[in-house]
Order: structure tokens, then sequence, then C-alpha cells
């Protein structure tokens, strides 16, 4: 099992792909890998990107995401 912790400060790095407003965002991340079988991985992460900056958009705050991978290798 591989636990993978993240923090990135970034210009526009990912934050709130729909506005090109260039606001600056903090990216917390934690995700974990566990390989199950001799070719076979699953991956889960957690995400939030939270706003530096003051926004200017309507409903353009801070977004929370889930992801799931399963991986097979061949």
């Amino acid at each position: 099992m591989t636990v993978v912790p993240m923090v990135r400060y970034g210009y526009n790095g990912g934050y709130n792909v729909d506005y090109d407003d260039g606001s600056n965002c903090i990216d917390w991340s934690l995700g974990v890998t566990w390989r199950f079988a001799e070719h076979y991985t699953l991956s889960g992460s957690v995400n939030y990107s939270q706003a530096a900056t003051v926004l200017r958009h309507r409903d353009a705050g801070d977004e929370f995401w889930v992801g799931f991978r399963l991986g097979v290798e061949f």
C-alpha cells in the first residue's frame, strides 16, 4: 500500500477550470494505492482546492472531489 499526501500552491493550476481568471489556489490531496494482485491496483484520492485570492465569479468557490481508479498491468 502506498500513501501520497500532497499540498500545492499554484497560479490557476487546475483550480476552477470553468474560469480563466488567474486565481491563486492551494490544492490539498491524499491518495492511496493498493496492489491487491500481481497485475492489479486500486487507487483512491480525496482532493480539496481552496481559493487563495478573492474570486469575482458567482459560484466559483472552493472545490472538493473524490476519485477512484482500477489499474491493470499486462
